[in-house]
């Protein structure tokens, strides 16, 4: 709601949504890339291994809670096709969407037409 939050608020839910919901997957996967090439091992005691198992273990925690909410909601739903077991896939999708929703102000709603508004005053020097 973009004329009930502020501009900085907005963009902590989109970093937040990135963070939790889109990008796990993706390191993921960067991730299990990396380890099979050997730049780092969950043994191992560099910094990158570290980091590396660090970033695997809160990853991997976030993801699978976005598979236990799947699995906890499952009754709320009348049908769950593959399209619900599956919509963990579209979370990166979600966020871009919700980032370009967020860069971009509405001009129209419902086939209503607005003007951009104008800047808020601030109160100083009136």
């Amino acid at each position: 709601l973009k004329d009930a939050t502020g501009w900085w608020l907005r963009w902590f839910d989109v970093c937040l949504v990135w963070l939790v919901q889109a990008l796990p997957l993706a390191i993921l996967a960067v991730l299990l890339l990396t380890w099979r090439a050997g730049v780092w091992s969950p043994a191992g005691q560099d910094v990158a291994s570290r980091v590396g198992t660090g970033l695997l273990i809160v990853n991997a925690v976030a993801q699978s809670l976005r598979w236990f909410m799947l699995w906890a909601l499952r009754e709320s739903y009348g049908t769950r096709g593959l399209s619900y077991w599956t919509s963990w896939l579209a979370d990166a999708a979600a966020a871009w969407r919700l980032t370009q929703s967020t860069l971009r102000t509405p001009t129209a709603w419902r086939g209503r037409k607005y003007q951009a508004l104008a800047a808020p005053t601030t109160g100083v020097g009136t």
